[in-house]
């Protein structure tokens, strides 16, 4: 019902549509798995429509008698589309003494009546006594007349059960009294029973709640994987550049998009339609929303793989992983903060390994480059990769002069979440990593700010701390515990053409890094992203063609020795004899990239399940797509992997 229209009709007393008001907050109460009762049906009521506390006691009157027909006359206290829950707290006692009381009342004012025609000099001290009297005599008849229509109801029709309060009201005048007591205790009945059988209905409760619970988690869990990927999160900025990537890549499985505005939804699929010049109407719309997790794990149950574009992932992530383990789903993401990456793998891995589901998160430009490099260096070594110094500069391309942000607030927005919450990873790591990794030599130092030279060209290089290097650890760690192999250090650097970029930067760190400890310091940075950042990063989206005319190269250097060595952790003397430079490159890294690189890890997850290890849980991209043929599929989708130099 229409929330207009439905705080038009309660305002009506009498309205015979307050009872479909009533038994739509009914169910509305029960599909949250929430116990059914008159408070909980009057918090729904007075927090959706506009009534009145002068409205109570009908409301309440009301609600009462719908609760008791609907339990009465639906077995075993299942209605409301099969799912009635009897409150908790309605006990045998409340129950009796609430329903004795109307009742004692009621007598009490056909006795006065009565007393006021044939003897009006009664005192009300008398009437009080007697009432006391009368209150003992009534409970106990109503319990026996209870007793006898909770038979009955489980045996008749519902117009069987009111057919004795028909009579009573066809009674004579001198049996009217008696008459009256019955049937309102007739009418009366459903609300209570005897103490029996009120103790062996909520018995019955109690025990069918659990039941019902796992019953809904396995209907869930159990339903058809309608898709084989779902995009979620995909009205966001990244979330409309995965759906222009997936026109092509998904283009021979069945995929649908999710989120949590309809319209919104349709919009992003009409907007990159026109530009694709594609009609994607036909795409399937799923409503989920992260603040209701059933509506989240009725989209996850649908899909074998989620593509997850909604961030920040410290706040919207996890619901969304805990709710693909829930329904045995994958999930992949493109977070590149490292708490949130490591404290999953801290608290699901070992569900996900049980389920039988990858959770891999740093799917995009954060860690993909880095990590797949690596992985493209190894196979090409041919001898012992001993530490691998990344490189990552991105470029308009030439005669293209770029406008506007260049990064998405969201971005910004997870990056002063990280900084904020940096101290926390000892903690996570501590309890992560309760074994330390052998301290390979000569050991690979980090760099501050440093000159390289990158393609002919003498580039100045800052120090990129998180994430690549962690998530490449990660992976290493993996490969040697699981897999015998020698880990393989690995520093990051950002580079800048320019000493002025430089001297920027760091002024724009040394802000980031000491006002994101505070909760004022990062009220400031969030509202005020362009001063910060020196225009760098707006509340703005990111122009559409800055982005497209935007490269990315990460170059790989890599050094260690000709030989193969087979004792992991044997720290060599000898002095390394072999240099690899490998170059990763690509066409709009934040977010055409990222798209590209996230959308082929939810594919090879789909396609090649049999040759990441584990059968399942929380991994790095590096150990989940060592032995798959993404390297290929990335290069087929303009990312791409060459060596550029290769010294013995």
């Amino acid at each position: 019902m229409v929330k207009d229209e439905v705080t038009a009709v309660v305002k009506q007393k009498n309205h015979p549509d307050t009872k479909k008001m009533v038994l739509t907050a009914m169910e509305k109460i029960d599909e949250k798995n929430s116990g059914v009762s008159f408070a909980s049906i009057k918090k729904y009521v007075f927090a959706n429509y506009n009534v009145g506390e002068s409205y109570l006691q009908y409301l309440k009157k009301f609600i009462n008698k719908a609760l008791v027909t609907e339990m009465l006359t639906h077995k075993k206290g299942k209605g409301l589309n099969g799912s009635l829950k009897i409150n908790k707290k309605m006990k045998e006692k409340n129950k009796t003494t609430k329903l004795a009381s109307k009742i004692a009342e009621k007598k009490s004012e056909i006795t006065k009546k009565s007393d006021k025609k044939d003897d009006g000099t009664k005192s009300k001290k008398t009437t009080k006594k007697s009432k006391k009297v009368d209150d003992k005599k009534v409970v106990a008849k109503t319990k026996k007349v209870i007793k006898k229509y909770t038979t009955e109801i489980s045996k008749k029709a519902k117009s069987q059960v009111k057919a004795p309060a028909k009579k009573s009201t066809t009674a004579s005048k001198s049996k009217k009294t008696e008459d009256a007591k019955k049937s309102k205790t007739a009418t009366k009945k459903k609300p209570s029973s005897s103490t029996k059988t009120v103790a062996e209905k909520k018995d019955k409760v109690e025990k069918s709640k659990p039941v019902k619970k796992i019953i809904t988690q396995i209907s869930i869990s159990k339903m058809i994987k309608q898709y084989d990927i779902i995009i979620f999160g995909a009205t966001g900025y990244t979330g409309r550049f995965a759906i222009k990537e997936g026109i092509k890549i998904l283009k021979d499985v069945k995929w649908a998009v999710a989120g949590r505005n309809t319209k919104k939804l349709q919009d992003s699929l009409a907007y990159v339609g026109r530009k694709m010049n594609v009609d994607l109407s036909e795409i399937p719309i799923i409503i989920a929303d992260v603040s209701d997790e059933r509506s989240i794990k009725e989209m996850t149950a649908q899909a074998k793989v989620i593509v997850n574009c909604c961030g920040p992932y410290h706040l919207f992530g996890e619901v969304v992983v805990k709710s693909c383990i829930e329904t045995g789903t994958s999930v992949v993401d493109i977070s590149g903060e490292s708490q949130f990456i490591e404290g999953m793998q801290l608290k699901y891995n070992d569900a996900a390994r049980e389920k039988g589901v990858y959770i891999i998160s740093a799917c995009g430009l954060e860690s993909i480059p880095s990590e797949i490099g690596i992985n493209f260096m190894q196979q090409k070594f041919k001898g012992t990769l001993h530490y691998v110094e990344g490189y990552l500069s991105m470029f308009a391309e030439r005669g293209f002069k770029p406008k506007g942000p260049a990064l998405n607030f969201g971005t910004f927005h997870s990056a002063v979440y990280a900084l904020s919450n940096f101290f926390e990873m000892n903690r996570i790591r501590a309890k992560l990593y309760s074994t330390p990794m052998p301290q390979m030599k000569p050991k690979l130092k980090n760099r501050f700010v440093h000159k390289r030279e990158i393609d002919g060209k003498t580039r100045w290089a800052l120090p990129l701390i998180e994430p690549d290097p962690a998530v490449v650890r990660r992976s290493q760690r993996y490969l040697y515990e699981h897999e015998n192999q020698r880990p393989i250090q690995m520093e990051s650097y950002i580079v800048f053409s320019k000493f002025y970029q430089v001297f920027a930067i760091l002024i724009f760190a040394a802000f980031l890094a000491i006002l994101s400890q505070f909760s004022f310091g990062r009220k400031l940075l969030l509202n005020y992203p362009d001063f910060f950042s020196f225009g760098i990063l707006s509340r703005n989206e990111p122009d559409e063609e800055t982005m497209e005319k935007t490269m990315f190269e990460m170059t790989l250097f890599g050094s260690g020795w000709e030989e193969e060595f087979s004792d992991l952790t044997d720290n060599i003397n000898a002095k390394m004899n072999k240099k690899m430079t490998v170059k990763v490159s690509g066409r709009n890294p934040g977010y055409g990239s990222t798209s590209i690189a996230l959308l082929l890890s939810a594919m090879t997850i789909l396609n090649e399940s049999g040759k990441i290890p584990d059968n399942g849980g929380v991994l790095a991209p590096g150990a989940a797509f060592r032995k798959t043929n993404i390297i290929n599929e990335l290069q087929a989708n303009g990312i791409k992997f060459e060596v550029v130099e290769n010294d013995k």
